[in-house]
């Protein structure tokens, strides 16, 4: 008999992509199959539509546990989900992404196949908000094999990250070994827990990106505001000390100090205080190019000058693209 794999999905105010992903679940051709659903806070329609998927689920063999919280954050919501799973196995499925039929199967089938894998993922499409294709975002591995085993790629995996949440299936004894996800961060705590895998775990693999649909669309979460970006530093600090490649560590040392640099002119852009950003900002890494002395000028005069210098330097087009893609 099959083991029984759980299907985490947080979700805020996404009531109609949400009908959406769990019709996605019921479809699967794996089962055993339970789906749990955390509301983080929605104050949209959620908790009204779930009795009818959940009966929806259940005429496809599949259970649904719902719970609901205040409103605390995606690594929240899905550490709430997997206290309440009862899976040797964890999917996990943004509210606003879709699955084909195969996605369980696929990925369950790698990790039995793999028994060194502490995760298995695959490559995944871009859809827009009406399901309509986008591109295929890459994953910067050898186009063959098309299926294989990357051993403890947490290194690859800092200097490119080839796979989102959606796309990830792990077991659940490697949870109760390295953790759950960081509560700490708003931003990247999905990859938090993917580095903290795969420092000491394998990770199998498919390249089949018809499997896994990731939606980009206005309710996504902003990558580019203080927050996000500080998250994105604090992270890059976080998992820097386990780094032993000198190309790697500089590479991260570059991204963080680029970082720092964003962080500093969207602060201002924002008319926010630093006092939460302090630290960031000080710290040794802080690049010591003339553009950060400057802006570290900026920063202390009154906010509205410090706006005005910051929207300059967009304007000239200094402001570079997010290291982190759309991941929850």
């Amino acid at each position: 008999m099959s083991e029984l794999v759980s299907v985490i999905i947080p979700t805020y105010n996404r009531s109609a992509l949400l009908s959406k992903a769990l019709a996605c679940v019921a479809a699967q051709d794996y089962r055993p199959l339970q789906v749990v659903v955390v509301d983080d806070g929605s104050t949209d329609d959620t908790k009204e539509v779930i009795p009818g998927q959940k009966a929806k689920l259940a005429e496809q063999g599949v259970d649904l546990v719902f719970a609901s919280q205040q409103n605390s954050g995606p690594a929240s919501a899905r550490n709430r989900g997997f206290s309440l799973s009862n899976g040797n196995f964890i999917a996990f499925l943004d509210s606003d992404d879709l699955w084909m039929p195969a996605t369980v199967s696929t990925l369950h089938r790698l990790l039995t196949a793999h028994p060194s894998a502490g995760m298995a993922f695959c490559a995944l499409t871009c859809i827009d908000i009406d399901d309509r294709f986008i591109g295929y975002r890459p994953t910067r591995l050898p186009p063959e094999p098309r299926e294989g085993l990357l051993p403890k790629p947490f290194e690859q995996f800092l200097t490119y990250m080839p796979t989102n949440t959606s796309c990830i299936m792990i077991r659940r004894s490697v949870l109760a070994d390295v953790g759950v996800f960081d509560t700490s961060l708003h931003i990247g705590e999905d990859w938090d827990l993917w580095y903290r895998i795969t420092q000491k775990y394998d990770a199998a693999y498919t390249l089949d990106a018809s499997l896994a649909k990731s939606r980009d669309h206005p309710g996504n979460m902003s990558k580019r505001d203080a927050r996000a970006i500080g998250d994105r530093i604090c992270l890059m600090l976080k998992h820097l000390p386990q780094v032993q490649s000198e190309s790697v560590r500089a590479g991260q040392i570059g991204r963080i100090q680029r970082d720092l640099v964003l962080l500093q002119e969207q602060i201002m852009r924002e008319r926010h205080h630093t006092n939460g950003y302090a630290k960031l900002l000080e710290h040794q890494y802080a690049p010591a190019s003339l553009r950060y002395r400057v802006g570290s000028m900026m920063r202390r005069q009154p906010k509205w000058i410090g706006a005005v210098y910051a929207r300059i330097v967009r304007s000239l087009g200094y402001l570079q693209r997010s290291t982190l893609g759309k991941d929850a």
